[in-house]
């Protein structure tokens, strides 16, 4: 199993359910800023020359969210994913972070820290800010109650929010939500994760 892989990117997702569900596979680095994504041979696993991708034998598996899914139904079932008929807050949330939240989340990056300063808009970032409040109020509401998404034990549905969550907090928008940054550091305290991230662990 090959995952094509780059750090500080939404390929860490796959990455932290791979050393969840303990498989074995082999990192592929892609240097996004050499082109590595744009070269023949990867433009035949995704043409949209988007990392990650997934190689598992004759399968090739794309978008990030795709690929954590995939692995919790494929391997090690009922270890990741929950059973069906439980499954309404996992797909609820897994889409959720996707479809809604990210989209402001990116707004942020890109006009206060990723675009040169001459293309940034500083009153999108406003209304990012003000949508994402309402956002994350809903993911803060649910977990008041729970320790994690679905069924009060860690799932893919973790990886996916936690993550979408993580990048929040590196962006100094969690402040306001105790709920979301005591979920984050449990997430932050599971070995994968730490793994998956690269994290240097201070030993005792």
């Amino acid at each position: 199993m090959k995952l094509y892989y780059s750090k500080q990117s939404r390929s860490t997702r796959p990455r932290w359910v791979l050393e969840e569900l303990g498989l074995d596979y082999e990192i592929v680095p892609m240097d996004l800023r050499a082109g590595d994504q744009r070269t023949p041979e990867f433009r035949q696993l995704n043409p949209l020359t988007q990392i990650p991708v997934l190689q598992d034998g004759d399968r090739v598996i794309c978008e990030s969210g795709a690929i954590c899914l995939y692995l919790a139904d494929r391997y090690k079932p009922g270890t990741l994913a929950p059973a069906l008929d439980r499954r309404g807050d996992y797909y609820r949330f897994c889409f959720y972070i996707y479809n809604t939240l990210e989209h402001q989340l990116v707004e942020i990056f890109l006009h206060s820290r990723f675009l040169p300063e001459e293309q940034r808009k500083p009153e999108r970032v406003e209304q990012a800010k003000k949508l994402l409040q309402a956002r994350l109020q809903i993911v803060s509401d649910h977990l008041s109650t729970r320790e994690y998404i679905t069924d009060d034990r860690f799932t893919a549905a973790d990886v996916l929010v936690g993550s979408a969550l993580d990048w929040a907090d590196m962006q100094g928008l969690l402040g306001d939500y105790p709920v979301l940054t005591a979920y984050i550091a449990r997430l932050k305290a599971r070995p994968a994760y730490q793994i998956a991230h690269e994290v240097e662990v201070a030993k005792s």
